[in-house]
């Protein structure tokens, strides 16, 4: 993706009638990459909820005592642990 992106850079520099359409034609496939299932992030259900933890605004004084509690709570692995 990062050599199809730089051509289209390199093409919409030229600015151009025939290399603005190209360089548009690169950026789109990019795009249409960027959306496929193989290149879409999801976290599981376990990391969902301990990302949760990073929303928290606790102070820097428990910044320690989350990371140790994100660390502990990766090693279960079964979300239904939690009900």
């Amino acid at each position: 993706m990062r050599c199809l992106l730089d051509f289209a850079d390199s093409e919409f520099t030229f600015d151009t009638a025939e290399s603005n359409p190209v360089a548009r034609r690169l950026y789109l496939i990019v795009l249409a990459l960027l959306e496929t299932v193989e290149l879409k992030q999801h976290l599981g259900d376990c990391e969902e909820i301990i990302a949760t933890l990073d929303d928290l605004v606790l102070g820097p004084q428990w910044s320690i005592n989350v990371q140790k509690l994100k660390l502990e709570l990766k090693g279960i692995s079964n979300p239904s642990a939690f009900k």
